[in-house]
């Protein structure tokens, strides 16, 4: 039967009917590492974990996990899974005394506890006891309630969402799909119908934006059930209207009166509206108003069909969970289509290339022992020729898309250039396809063939932002200015300006340089010898300018979160998982703790997600100017920027030696608004032509208190 929120629900009648006799399921080939979500997945397969997991749960009570039990995936995926069932009634057969019980006292208090059969319950409950029951960090009773609600209340909403919640126009969207339920619909018929699907407008104090398809059957009764159910909010009355001056009339049927919005402007729309930056942060699962912020993104959104056609892709990171991500291909049914990965750690679905679908190839980058194939980039070619680079710092894997912070910067689509085009042509101002092709060219793997010249082909005029990259190897002469902390050097030289009438104390006082990261190698014995050393000396570089001061060196600092910020966070001390800092470099490098800063983020709502990305910058004294930005993958280490080699012998140059790939882009004003600085919020000359740089941390930063501690890996020992 339908329920209230459009869904079909077993019943016992359902499923007990000759007509609807439950077939037996194959069992799903990942296991306990199965990261769907979709409930056609969960109709055709099973999932005993679960089902072992599901039969603990209580009527009327959030969804929750045995203490001590330790998932293989995260532990949010579980939860949304369980949820699935619940919802769905995929977990109807599993407690059948409850399920009587539950329909014989449907005129009782249905707050009372309900006991499920020992037969059945008993046995399973013994076996989710014993699984993986190690002795990890417990999260605290607070921790955990104070995000119960906020995942209670989020779930349904990201289960449904095919569009992300928080468009250009500050409302956020729930797609209702109960096409999901139908087996012979499938997640491609969604592109076939794009253009029948339309959006209801209603602001977002407390309400939603209600999807609905000509195959959602508007007008029937349970149409308007699902549009009463979202509109329970008392705060969603007239005076909460489209306009939001009290001017709609809603009611059972008022969805039909509201504004539409075709749903093909999608994720190309809210990239138009983010422009000239294109810099968006991930969503976070637990933190509602990142849903509804114009500037979050979610991995999907990349595959949405209003950025394009999509032909093919390429996907280069560090690590890569091939089920998660072809689950996001899958939603806009991508996932037949050409796809290379390049990878840095195997995924046990990557260590048999053979056994892949034949549209998709893998290769594994090797690098030195202290190296990492690190880069975290996206190549996306569409049926019109044209090419779109998305740069971030975050893996493809999905714990890296949920509660935590990562930065994706995102290009518009770069179309062919004419046939007769000169080789060199097609550059950008910022010099992106040249640093583009000579880090691609460096794999120097047949299979990127096709992607060179594709690249080679393609007009990237229109990108205003500079490539700035790491290849392993030791590079000298001329080719050190081309790679790592020497090419942003290079770049700062020439494009970047410190304008010292913006400094209220330009003699005593210089702009400092702002670092994030999520992990800080060895630094040395103490600061200069590399950190205020050489890396400063490159991120202190700037175009001389008429009439400018002598000014001291820049003071380093760098954002990094302590034990108390990772305890605090959604996750409690699992978010720290990807923070990989540990004890043993610390205690080498003791002078570090005096340069680090927490990490608050109130103003973009990412206080309580740890943070994975990594960002640099230079920031006038006051706060209010920005010199330059720079979103990467490299985190503070030599291995990563590059540690500078002496001349040896006589015809040999001083070098740079990288043991990591990495890749980010460089944000200038010179070039992407033609001023001397980006103007930050507070800042009253902001303008539409120079709106405010989106940073992702708030200033003035905080410093960290004298019992404040860095964190460590072994704090989830």
């Amino acid at each position: 039967m339908a329920t209230g929120n459009g869904r079909i629900k077993r019943t016992n009648s359902d499923t007990n009917s000759p007509s609807q006799k439950k077939k037996s399921k194959l069992c799903c080939q990942f296991g306990e590492k199965c990261y769907r979500r979709n409930p056609v997945h969960f109709s055709e397969y099973s999932h005993p974990h679960l089902d072992k997991l599901y039969v603990l749960q209580k009527d009327g009570e959030d969804i929750k996990l045995p203490d001590g039990f330790k998932p293989k995936i995260d532990a949010n995926v579980i939860i949304d899974q369980l949820q699935l069932y619940r919802d769905h009634g995929f977990g109807v057969d599993l407690q059948p005394e409850k399920q009587k019980q539950s329909i014989s006292k449907q005129s009782q208090d249905r707050g009372s506890p309900v006991t499920a059969a020992p037969s059945t319950t008993s046995n399973n409950a013994q076996d989710v006891t014993k699984i993986n029951k190690q002795d990890l960090p417990t999260p605290s009773s607070n921790s955990t309630s104070s995000s119960a609600t906020q995942r209670t209340d989020m779930r349904r909403q990201w289960q449904d969402d095919d569009l992300p919640p928080g468009s250009p126009n500050h409302h956020r969207i729930s797609i209702k799909r109960p096409f999901l339920d139908d087996p012979s619909m499938k997640i491609q018929d969604l592109r076939k119908n794009i253009s029948q699907i339309v959006v209801n407008k209603i602001p977002i104090d407390g309400s939603r934006m209600n999807l609905q398809t000509s195959r959602g059957i508007p007008n029937s009764p349970s149409s308007s059930s699902v549009v009463n159910n979202d509109l329970k909010n008392k705060n969603m009355d007239a005076r909460n209207g489209p306009d939001g001056n009290g001017s709609s009339k809603e009611g059972s049927s008022g969805h039909q009166n509201n504004r539409n919005l075709a749903v093909k402007k999608g994720f190309a729309a809210k990239l138009a509206a983010a422009a000239p930056y294109n810099f968006f942060l991930t969503a976070i699962r637990d933190s509602s108003p990142t849903h509804r912020e114009p500037l979050s993104i979610s991995y999907h959104n990349l595959l949405d069909p209003s950025m394009g056609d999509l032909d093919s892709s390429l996907q280069i990171n560090f690590m890569v969970e091939l089920d998660w991500l072809m689950e996001q291909y899958k939603e806009y049914g991508h996932d037949k289509k050409p796809l290379l990965i390049l990878y840095g750690v195997e995924d046990e679905m990557l260590q048999n290339p053979k056994s892949l679908p034949s549209n998709i190839s893998v290769k594994k980058i090797k690098t030195t022992a202290f190296g990492h194939h690190h880069t975290k980039m996206s190549l996306f070619y569409y049926k019109d020729h044209s090419l779109r680079v998305v740069v971030s710092t975050a893996n493809l894997i999905s714990s890296d898309w949920y509660n935590r912070t990562q930065g994706v910067w995102v290009s518009p689509a770069c179309p062919e250039l004419p046939p007769e085009s000169d080789t060199r042509a097609g550059e950008s101002p910022t010099e992106f396809k040249a640093d583009l092709l000579r880090y691609m060219a460096n794999y120097q793997i047949p299979a990127l063939q096709e992607w060179l010249s594709r690249l080679r082909r393609t007009d990237f005029s229109s990108i205003r932002v500079c490539f700035v990259a790491s290849v392993p190897g030791s590079h000298r002469g001329p080719e050190s200015d081309k790679w790592g902390h020497r090419r942003l050097g290079h770049l700062l030289r020439k494009f970047a300006v410190i304008p010292s009438l913006l400094s209220p104390m330009a003699s005593k006082e210089s702009w400092p340089i702002i670092a994030q990261c999520s992990s800080i190698g060895t630094l040395g014995a103490d600061a200069d010898s590399w950190m205020c050393g050489e890396l400063r000396t490159s991120m202190s570089q700037k175009c001389l300018q008429p009439g400018d001061l002598p000014q001291p060196p820049p003071q380093f600092r760098v954002i990094y979160p302590s034990l108390k910020n990772v305890k605090s966070s959604h996750d409690d001390l699992l978010g720290g998982a990807c923070l990989p800092y540990s004890r043993k470099t610390h205690e080498k490098q003791l002078w570090f703790r005096k340069f680090l800063f927490c990490d608050p983020s109130d103003k973009r709502h990412r206080t309580k997600a740890v943070p994975h990305i990594k960002t640099y910058a230079r920031v006038s004294p006051c706060g209010r100017h920005l010199a330059w930005f720079h979103l990467t993958s490299a985190n503070l280490s030599k291995a990563a920027w590059g540690k500078l080699q002496e001349a040896k012998g006589k015809n040999l140059a001083t070098g740079l030696y990288i043991m990591s790939y990495e890749a980010g882009v460089l944000f200038l004003p010179k070039l992407l608004v033609n001023e001397p600085v980006f103007h930050l919020d507070g800042d009253g000359r902001v303008s539409d032509s120079n709106p405010p740089f989106p940073l992702p941390w708030d200033l003035p930063l905080s410093a960290y208190a004298a019992d404040d501690l860095p964190w460590v890996n072994e704090y989830l020992n």
